[in-house]
């Protein structure tokens, strides 16, 4: 039985020499796997908060070129309104010193000349009193000085804003027409 309680005391004690070892190294290493683990989670909570706090910056960055893009837009729609405000009252003054002269007897027109003959430019769809005087003003009285021009004539007799859609073609082809139909009326409008 010596034999046995010696083979058992033996393995009593290499357990206990392998527990110390064990706790020696292993699990002693253990404890500073532990602490780094909580680093890393310090330093991911952290990281986090610094996300969030990122992504409020970013929002609020997201809201002012929101509001300075509003801003924008209502500064070119109101240059373009006071564009628009400025050549009508050009127009309007030119067309106010036209008459000043021919009350005070003197002749209009720089030509020297009475004015032209000045059809109804109004009469074709999509022509509106300030268009007819945007062609009155680039020299275009008849339709068949309407008929003979181009598009890029035409745009660039009007400049409309780019927001604008104008069917110049449109206007050629009733100017054609009504010209057409003016010739064989004998020179009046029908």
């Amino acid at each position: 039985m010596e034999v046995w309680t010696a083979l058992i005391g033996g393995i009593i004690i290499g357990w206990l020499i392998e527990w110390l070892i064990d706790w020696q190294y292993w699990r002693r290493g253990l404890d500073g796997l532990y602490a780094a683990e909580a680093g890393l989670r310090d330093a991911l909570e952290k990281s986090e908060t610094e996300r969030a706090a990122a992504l409020d910056v970013a929002a609020a960055y997201a809201a002012q070129l929101d509001d300075l893009r509003s801003r924008l837009e209502t500064l070119t729609r109101t240059e373009s309104g006071a564009r628009r405000s400025l050549e009508t009252a050009l127009r309007e003054t030119a067309r106010l010193k036209e008459q000043l002269a021919a009350a005070q007897g003197a002749q209009p027109g720089a030509t020297g000349g009475s004015s032209p003959q000045r059809d109804p430019l109004a009469k074709i769809d999509g022509i509106g009193p300030v268009y007819e005087q945007l062609l009155f003003d680039a020299g275009i009285y008849t339709f068949a000085q309407l008929a003979a021009m181009s598009i890029d004539e035409l745009h660039a007799a009007i400049r409309p804003a780019a927001w604008q859609k104008l069917d110049f073609d449109g206007w050629i082809r009733a100017a054609q027409d009504l010209a057409a139909q003016q010739a064989n009326a004998g020179g009046r409008m029908p």
